[in-house]
């Protein structure tokens, strides 16, 4: 962040709620359990929010003195990035990120590994904003500005700052043309994948760039447009999304286009801009993904069964990862599904278990527990220890045919090294 910017920053910072916790006035006699949401160190005030939504400002010396030095924790803790919404604030902050791992030794080489990721990424974005190999232009540029919000990189960012404002320029661009949708075409039936990759990076960008106060004309307006198309679009019977958007065919949708429906509608639930149904669209897909668990643990596609015979169920990382999305991560479908991930997945870089796309999802979907952030780590290290010297993966794989539905990330590089950051991103994201 420029050294500039900084003081205007940290002179007042407005947060969303952080866990709520009780605080004490300073004479003992009266207890508030609040969020504490900012600390204006001018005005020696603080902004807290009540269980009811009202928010309160009082006085830095009405507090105990414990009290006071939480605050002051706080605000030395996340500097200008407390006003950015608790689920992305921890990419912000170097030691707030290795905090994430439980071999910090791990966490400091993805760290570097994730950096010069992005350096490699940086030098193959063209001059319209966009990453353009492959058809799916819109979808490429917008897994490259996840990777860079990932890791705490936004328009402020002295060596990606500018970067990141072209990739968002490029995408709110498109969506104008295409009347809100965001796609290189959509007379593709596969748009809807482009279309709700691109609304899941431009809703972070937007609650990460809201909370900094950086203004990025219509990204407000097109991450409004983009997911309330995601909702109105839902199947109306099964609950899951389909291509080409469509609501009523029998096929009902599929557990991969649906994942990204998902994660894009999560991310807009962070923005707190109002969506018509967001809710009750979640519910439904909450159900519907429920549905593709089968009695092993795993998770089918666009049934209970996979596709494939590798003898394991490869989208199951989807299920688990969005159930835990939709406040369903404590149920029987998703703990089962964690057990079937340990228990089955494979993932050696240079053999067919090479399954990147599932990789991600696995990564995400085990993050919650010490247990499975191990696991993730032994993964992650193969990540490490096969990317080249300028930043980039080779292609995974070896001689043989991956044991993957799709496999696209072999020749797309863009693609292939946009999925490895982000696994590289997973404990903090």
């Amino acid at each position: 962040m420029p050294a500039r910017l900084l003081p205007l920053l940290l002179l007042f910072v407005v947060a969303t709620a952080l866990s709520a916790r009780e605080f004490v006035s300073r004479d003992g006699k009266k207890t508030l359990e609040a969020d504490f949401i900012s600390l204006d160190e001018q005005a020696q005030t603080v902004k807290l929010r009540l269980p009811s939504g009202k928010f309160v400002d009082a006085e830095l010396a009405y507090f105990k003195d414990e009290d006071q030095a939480y605050f002051e924790k706080m605000l030395e803790k996340y500097g200008a990035y407390l006003s950015v919404p608790p689920a992305y604030r921890r990419r912000f902050v170097s030691e707030e990120r290795l905090a994430n791992w439980n071999k910090p030794r791990v966490g400091a080489r993805a760290d570097e590994a994730t950096l010069e990721g992005l350096r490699w990424l940086k030098q193959r974005q063209d001059p319209d904003g966009s990453w353009n190999e492959g058809s799916q232009t819109v979808a490429m540029t917008a897994m490259a500005l996840m990777s860079y919000l990932g890791n705490g990189k936004t328009p402020l960012s002295e060596e990606f700052g500018e970067s990141a404002m072209k990739a968002m320029i490029f995408l709110i661009a498109n969506a104008e043309k295409n009347k809100g949708r965001l796609a290189r075409s959509t007379e593709d039936k596969h748009w809807c994948y482009e279309h709700a990759v691109a609304t899941y990076a431009l809703a972070e960008a937007y609650a990460i760039c809201n909370g900094l106060r950086i203004h990025i004309p219509n990204l407000k307006e097109t991450v409004q447009r983009a997911g309330q198309l995601i909702i109105d679009n839902q199947h109306r019977t099964s609950g899951g999304w389909c291509y080409d958007y469509d609501r009523d065919g029998a096929r009902g949708g599929d557990l991969s286009i649906s994942g990204w429906q998902i994660q894009a509608l999560s991310a807009c639930r962070d923005t707190k801009l109002e969506f018509e149904g967001l809710n009750e669209a979640l519910e439904k897909a909450a159900d519907y993904v429920e549905q593709r668990a089968n009695p092993s643990g795993g998770f089918g596609y666009s049934g209970k069964q996979g596709l494939g015979n590798f003898g394991y169920d490869t989208l199951t990382g989807v299920g688990v990862h969005t159930l835990y999305l939709m406040g369903r991560g404590d149920g029987r479908e998703a703990k089962r599904g964690l057990a079937y991930i340990g228990r089955k997945s494979k993932f050696e870089y240079d053999t067919e278990w090479c399954d990147l796309y599932a990789l991600y999802y696995e990564a995400l979907a085990v993050r919650k527990s010490a247990k499975g952030r191990l696991w993730a780590e032994g993964r992650i290290s193969q990540l490490l220890d096969h990317q080249k010297d300028d930043g980039s993966w080779p292609a995974p794989g070896g001689a043989g045919r991956p044991n993957a539905i799709a496999a696209s990330f072999t020749s797309n590089s863009i693609y292939r090294q946009c999925l490895c950051l982000l696994v590289l991103e997973s404990p903090y994201r």
